[in-house]
């Protein structure tokens, strides 16, 4: 599974770059891509040189490819399986010790599921085009607000959203904890 990242987004090959740094990859910026010497997700490149310089960092999306073993993503998904370590990644990355998880915000949560009447056009997309009840978006929380985002040209925008919190209330509404459902 792949981290979403909305369309919106606008990566920073800083931000790429200076993971790469951190963690001690070699990389060359070439036009309009970061290309990486070694993929940590490849079985192993045996120093072969047609083996090496096969991953490709978009510096504007952040978005990545390798062209040897094919494995894709946003550049959190690169970094999340590297700290998860489910990408062979022994002696590329030192240990990282275990994060908490942020918790959202338990009253922005509730005032962006307060907000989807709000917005008809997505309470209709929603329920009439998603085939979501609204009981079920009420049960999960599920709300709308309005974010900015960076766009092309570095401008930021303002764009409807609709939110989906990683959080669930115990039953009498006093501690949350996160969770992560899968589809």
């Amino acid at each position: 599974a792949t981290t979403f990242v909305s369309s919106h987004f606008r990566g920073d090959e800083r931000d790429v770059l200076d993971y790469l740094d951190r963690k001690g990859f070699q990389y060359r910026v070439t036009g309009t891509e970061i290309n990486v010497k070694q993929c940590p997700f490849c079985p192993p490149h045996k120093n072969r040189l047609d083996n090496m310089w096969k991953v490709y960092f978009n510096r504007l999306t952040t978005l990545y490819f390798c062209h040897r073993c094919g494995h894709k993503g946003s550049l959190f998904d690169f970094k999340r399986q590297l700290e998860d370590g489910t990408g062979s990644t022994a002696s590329f990355v030192e240990s990282i010790a275990p994060r908490t998880p942020r918790v959202p915000d338990v009253g922005a949560v509730e005032s962006y599921s307060k907000a989807l009447d709000s917005f008809p056009d997505v309470l209709h997309y929603l329920v009439q085009k998603r085939g979501l009840s609204v009981e079920v978006l009420r049960k999960y929380g599920v709300g709308a607000a309005m974010f900015q985002f960076c766009d092309e040209k570095g401008q930021w925008k303002e764009h409807l959203c609709v939110t989906f919190p990683w959080i669930e209330m115990d039953q009498d509404g006093g501690s949350q904890r996160t969770i992560r459902i899968k589809a």
